[in-house]
């Protein structure tokens, strides 16, 4: 997957990890303010059945965000 970060209003960072995971230095997009980021990666899902992913903006301002699934994969 591609993620994508724009237009964010504060500096900070963007971690995407497991729905029932806890957030790590695995999916990290850092950014700063009206910066313009992307990072590819392997995007985890949860481990209960769900299917779902958390994405968490660890900053003070709001920030545009895109995914971008290229695949998938058992």
């Amino acid at each position: 997957m591609n993620y994508s970060v724009f237009a964010p209003q504060q500096a900070g960072e963007l971690r995407v990890y497991p729905g029932n995971g806890v957030p790590t230095t695995a999916n990290i997009v850092p950014f700063k303010v009206n910066e313009t980021r992307a990072n590819n990666g392997h995007l985890t899902l949860s481990t209960d059945n769900t299917g779902t992913f958390n994405v968490r903006n660890a900053s003070n301002g709001t920030i545009h965000f895109i995914l971008d699934v290229n695949g998938y994969y058992q």
